[in-house]
Order: C-alpha cells, then sequence, then structure tokens
C-alpha cells in the first residue's frame, strides 16, 4: 500500500477530532461498528 506519512496523520487527526467532538451524532448502537473498523484499520497499517 502506497501512504504518504503527512496523508496518514491528517487522516488520523480529522478522525480523532471527528470522534472527540461529533461521537454522540451516530446512534449509540452503531459505536461497536464503529471501533472493530477503525481496530481492523489500524490492524492493516500495521501489517504494511
Amino acid at each position: 500500500m502506497n501512504r504518504d506519512l503527512n496523508s496518514c496523520y491528517f487522516g488520523a487527526q480529522t478522525i480523532r477530532i471527528k470522534i472527540q467532538c461529533h461521537f454522540t451524532e451516530p446512534p449509540a448502537d452503531s459505536h461497536d461498528g464503529l471501533k472493530n473498523s477503525l481496530s481492523e484499520h489500524v490492524r492493516k497499517l500495521t501489517t504494511d
């Protein structure tokens, strides 16, 4: 996978801000799915 470090940093910061400021917007039953999706994405990044 071709990744630029600045792009990864920007994406991580964007997701962090969205979670910190807007976490209550999606329904509570979708929080586990979000957690699992983010965890899987991090796993893919660390194994490449």
